[in-house]
């Protein structure tokens, strides 16, 4: 890559950034637009270009943070878990375990009343199972 390839990169790269700091501050996009065009003094389309690329930089960068809280999450639920089995607060347990399954979206989507053949009501039972660590099972 030549000097001048280089250094337009470099200059791409700082309109993107201040771009991207007014986005995450809140500004409009049509204020962002008309700031981007007459202080880079670029035109209109150019500015809605960076302000789409901005925006691109911001979603790519949520996206790979949510992987690392997503597992943070899931660590501290286990980890609440663990210590209420510990300590027999089963309640506590149970409250993790939900959270932690709602997490990895393994309820189905509210409503009102499960329904078994033909849409009649269905009856849920959910059994609570005591783990015994010293032992290695469940204890019913």
């Amino acid at each position: 890559m030549g000097r001048k390839a280089g250094s337009k990169r470099i200059d791409y790269e700082r309109r993107l950034e201040a771009v991207r700091l007014l986005l995450l501050r809140g500004e409009p996009a049509g204020k962002i637009c008309q700031y981007v065009s007459q202080t880079f003094q670029v035109t209109e389309r150019q500015a809605w270009r960076y302000i789409s690329d901005a925006r691109d930089r911001i979603a790519q960068v949520t996206a790979e943070e949510r992987k690392y809280l997503y597992a943070e999450h899931l660590a501290i639920r286990r980890m609440i878990r663990a210590r209420a089995l510990e300590e027999g607060d089963l309640r506590t347990a149970l409250m993790c375990a939900q959270d932690e399954a709602k997490l990895f979206d393994l309820y189905p989507a509210q409503r009102s009343e499960v329904s078994g053949p033909q849409g009649a009501p269905q009856k849920v039972v959910i059994e609570v199972i005591e783990y015994d660590a010293s032992r290695g099972d469940p204890q019913r």
